[in-house]
């Protein structure tokens, strides 16, 4: 009694199409028109296909102590392709930009497992938890065949929460952990992204995950049924923090200094702080 044995598998597929009309009209500085336009079609297709399965098992020795643990994979293909067009004036029709356009596929794996022990003794009670995972990262631009990847070896993630009841109004609380955010997919596409050429963007397929360690100490105390007080404080150190930032660069499609807006991992960042909560 009490034990319980759940598993999963679920498979997901979503399917995008998407379109745009770009005008762009050019001003002298007294805000007068040069005469100078350029009009823009975008035409877009993609899929994204997820299959996962997670299986998670809870043993209880007593009602004051259990063990849970689990196990979890993810894999994900990601296609999209993205076609430009210019009009043409002296041809009264639309003709695609090659080196505008782009067509890129990537597969994402993450591999999981956890084990957690929870434990009262008395006013104190604890979880102890590990969890581990493994991640991999292979992406390609279709029409240059180039490559892009990014393996990631097991890593450990420890954590740790505690309580202590000193008189069933005054609370202590502590805990640990550390976490992994990974980049987005949108971070991750290493081309530039010409819909708006005043605004250009560009992923980073270099980009590495960002790792967080937190710590938090709280006290709770319980004025009456009805009132009480909260307060905590916490640290949080990141490494590998995915920042995003612009550089200038000449660009040889628009045959101009262009600002594109990308990302970079940082070495570290800080955060901290306090809250004061009465209810």
């Amino acid at each position: 009694e009490g034990r319980e044995l759940t598993a999963d598998i679920n498979y997901n597929k979503t399917e995008f199409v998407n379109g745009g009309d770009y005008r762009t009209d050019y001003f002298n500085e007294n805000g007068t028109t040069t005469g100078s336009k350029s009009i823009q079609n975008s035409d877009g297709e993609g899929y994204t296909e997820i299959y996962s399965a997670q299986t998670d098992y809870i043993h209880p020795f007593n009602d004051k102590t259990k063990i849970e643990t689990g196990w979890k994979a993810n894999y994900r293909t990601f296609v999209t392709k993205t076609d430009n067009f210019l009009f043409n004036d002296s041809t009264a029709g639309f003709e695609l930009i090659k080196n505008q356009s782009s067509n890129y596929k990537y597969v994402d794996q993450v591999y999981a497992a956890y084990a957690v022990f929870s434990k009262q003794v008395n006013k104190f009670s604890f979880q102890l938890g590990l969890r581990g995972e493994s991640s991999f990262y292979l992406g390609e631009l279709v029409d240059s065949n180039q490559t892009f990847k990014n393996y990631f070896p097991a890593a450990l993630f420890p954590s740790i929460a505690s309580t202590y009841d000193l008189n069933g109004k005054d609370n202590f609380q502590f805990s640990y952990s550390r976490k992994i955010n990974r980049p987005t997919f949108f971070q991750l596409i290493p081309f530039t992204n010409y819909s708006d050429s005043l605004n250009l963007i560009r992923g980073n397929a270099a980009l590495k995950p960002e790792f967080t360690n937190s710590v938090e100490v709280s006290y709770l105390k319980v004025m009456n049924g009805k009132t009480n007080l909260l307060g905590s404080i916490w640290f949080r150190s990141t490494s590998d923090l995915i920042t995003s930032y612009q550089l200038t660069e000449f660009d040889t499609v628009l045959n101009r200094l262009a600002v594109i807006s990308t990302y970079q991992n940082a070495r570290q960042g800080y955060s901290y702080g306090g809250e004061l909560t009465f209810k």
